[in-house]
């Protein structure tokens, strides 16, 4: 069998061997190996981008929606598998222009290059490839090293509710006269009024809600919006959020707005910025512009600044300015001087705005910033509480919402499942061959296991693929089930010649015992059993056959200091207690007891 595979499928399959225990991984053939995953984590708080906008990863859970950065460089919607809860431990935070970007431990990876990757002198092809986009972890990201981002304005979706007159709706919430006319007296309102210049915003106001509007009088910027019937009710929101209400007295409500579509969300901002947002640049030669939306109605900039953050993943800070000439209150501006943002947000609203034709940012070149990558300052470490998930694509690699950040999760299963390809292309000296891929249910079998080796086995060696049976029939004879050990029966019967555990921790009381470890023995079957510790559980109890039993058994894992330098290692003794240190950075199970 070893001798139909090229040397192509061999690279395919066994690429993974980053580090020395992960070398001994590759090379190792022990019948039973247990392999626990390093605590690659965020820190709790951290934005993943889903389509539905920024979700905080300790609020993810098997089967939601992420977006996947694939192998080919698209973007795609993927399934979470897992999640984990990873507890209390040490983070680096990530700065740009002094704004905290993210945290995460040190073994935390990111889809990351060295800038010499793009230098266009003439470099050797050896040192070119060491500098390529590749998974890095945070202990090794230098100043020199840029993460891959993805802006995925294209790819949301926003909430499900589609909102009609949101323009209308901005425009109001921007110059309406909330307080004009009838509208004081009580008596029935057949009008609204709102203050615009040029009256390029009122007519489209009146063009959207079916009326049309008349200039109130010459001598001031007052347009009254005629012919809408209901005309209180034919704006969403107007009563709540404008009605009665002097400018600064006004309102929007963002757990209203974050369930709205994209559409309605950017054509409510465009009304906003057509009535108080402005553009202007920085200098005489227009090389740098600044976009800003500003007014007293605090609750209102908030909106437009978390409407940013949700489409554009940038968040911006909200100013205040407290000059006394304002009788009213303080002035709340949002704004951006970035010129990426500022042409991204412009081409976004262009179909929205109504006076777009005042001012053109198209020309605008991007100054000291990338737009497909950033470089960012590592901070000092501190403690946090810190998640992870794991997603069902190709790569292993997903987006966090801020700054549309790539990253990793974490790669034992990956490595696992090829070496798993690697023992069943090797062959068994028994007919028909049977192998089981498991995890604690079916579906997260599936998830974990059917796709991806389908995908590493040659296609010429698949005969059948059953996805009812979750099996995979080879031309050899053989057979590898994909099953769930919420059932184990699925996996009794006949006897097994090889075997993969994943979440091993997650496992019901003695399936082991009662149900797997009787399938070994006729054939001599190997096992690798995965997953990330949950305490001193089932896989601690495994670890120590390695010691017990070393010609069959064998542990492993990635302890921190073959990733992190001596001094980052030391900073953290600082931090940690000896016992938490030593299961943490050592990969040492321990026991805190008394």
């Amino acid at each position: 069998m070893k001798n139909v595979l090229s040397e192509a499928w061999r690279k395919r399959l066994f690429p993974l061997i980053d580090n020395p225990e992960g070398l001994r991984f590759s090379l190792s053939n022990k019948r039973f190996e247990v392999v626990v995953a390093g605590r690659r984590c965020l820190e709790a708080g951290t934005m993943v981008a889903t389509p539905c906008g920024p979700v905080p990863i300790e609020q993810i859970r098997p089967g939601d929606i992420v977006f996947g950065y694939n192998a080919d460089g698209g973007i795609s919607k993927t399934a979470v598998i897992n999640f984990f809860n990873n507890g209390i431990q040490a983070v680096y935070p990530f700065f740009s222009s002094n704004k905290k970007i993210v945290a995460a431990t040190e073994l935390h990876k990111f889809w990351a290059c060295n800038e010499s990757f793009f230098d266009s002198r003439k470099q050797s092809i050896k040192y070119k490839e060491s500098c390529q986009y590749k998974k890095r972890p945070v202990g090794q990201l230098s100043k020199r090293y840029r993460v891959k981002k993805e802006y995925l304005f294209d790819f949301f979706e926003g909430g499900k509710k589609h909102v009609k007159n949101a323009y209308s709706l901005g425009a109001f919430i921007g110059n309406g006269c909330c307080l004009q006319g009838s509208i004081t007296t009580g008596a029935q309102t057949k009008y609204l009024y709102i203050s615009d210049e040029d009256g390029i915003v009122a007519h489209a106001v009146a063009k959207e809600m079916g009326g049309y509007a008349e200039k109130q009088h010459e001598s001031n910027y007052t347009w009254k919006i005629c012919g809408v019937e209901n005309v209180l009710d034919a704006i969403p929101f107007y009563r709540e959020w404008c009605c009665m209400r002097y400018a600064h007295e006004k309102i929007a409500d963002w757990n209203e707005i974050d369930t709205w579509n994209k559409d309605s969300a950017m054509a409510f901002l465009a009304g906003v910025f057509d009535t108080d947002g402005s553009v202007f640049y920085k200098n005489k030669e227009q090389v740098e512009a600044v976009i800003q939306i500003g007014m007293q109605a605090k609750s209102v900039v908030e909106v437009c600044q978390k409407i940013i953050y949700k489409y554009f993943q940038e968040d911006l800070t909200i100013f205040e300015d407290s000059r006394e000439k304002y009788k009213n209150g303080n002035v709340f501006f949002v704004k951006t001087s970035s010129n990426l943002l500022s042409k991204r947000l412009y081409l976004a609203l262009l179909p929205y705005l109504k006076k777009r034709n005042n001012f053109n940012l198209e020309h605008l070149e991007l100054r000291n910033i990338l737009p497909d990558r950033i470089g960012m300052k590592k901070g000092e470490p501190y403690l946090a509480a810190t998640y992870d998930i794991t997603v069902d694509n190709d790569t292993n690699l997903y987006v966090l919402h801020n700054c549309g950040l790539v990253t990793s999760n974490s790669g034992k299963t990956e490595r696992a499942k090829r070496k798993f390809i690697q023992r069943i292309l090797a062959g068994s000296k028994h007919p028909r061959p049977r192998y089981v891929a498991a995890a604690p249910t079916i579906e997260q079998s599936r998830r974990i296991f059917l796709q991806d080796i389908c995908d590493m086995l040659p296609s010429f060696l698949i005969s059948k693929i059953n996805k009812s049976t979750s099996s995979i029939l080879l031309t050899t004879g053989a057979e590898i089930l994909i099953a769930g050990l919420d059932n184990p029966a699925r996996a009794e019967g006949s006897p097994i010649d090889g075997m993969i555990i994943d979440e091993t921790d997650d496992l019901k009381p003695r399936v082991l015992e009662e149900h797997i470890y009787p399938c070994f023995t006729d054939r001599q079957a190997f096992c690798m059993f995965l997953g990330v510790p949950n305490g001193l559980k089932l896989l601690y109890e495994l670890s120590k056959n390695a010691l017990i039993e070393p010609k069959e058994w064998d542990f492993f894992t990635w302890p921190s200091s073959e990733v992190l330098p001596a001094a980052e290692l030391e900073r953290f003794r600082r931090i940690y207690d000896e016992n938490t240190f030593n299961q943490e950075f050592n990969a040492s199970f321990v026991t805190f007891s008394g």
